[in-house]
């Protein structure tokens, strides 16, 4: 997915934040994520993850009963959207 519905999703700013959280190149566990954004309750991450993941935005590994996430940055790239990372 390119283009509005794209943007529309990053424009969101917990996602926006998540993603740029994201960007700095490491794989992050879903206790990582917990942890930066103590304000956000474990069902509201999980929508914004949700949100991310359906929209190829991130990629989601389940190792044991755990989740990492990772950004899909050829997706970001090909949209034009540059991190400054």
């Amino acid at each position: 997915m390119i283009g509005h519905e794209l943007f529309k999703i990053l424009g969101e700013e917990t996602r926006f934040d998540i993603v740029h959280f994201l960007a700095s190149g490491k794989n992050r566990t879903c206790a990582e994520l917990s942890e930066k954004f103590p304000h956000l309750s474990q069902p509201t991450l999980s929508h914004h993850f949700k949100v991310l993941a359906d929209s190829d935005v991130i990629f989601v590994e389940k190792i044991g009963t755990s989740c990492v996430y990772s950004l899909n940055n050829a997706l970001l790239k090909k949209a034009g959207v540059d991190l400054g990372k």
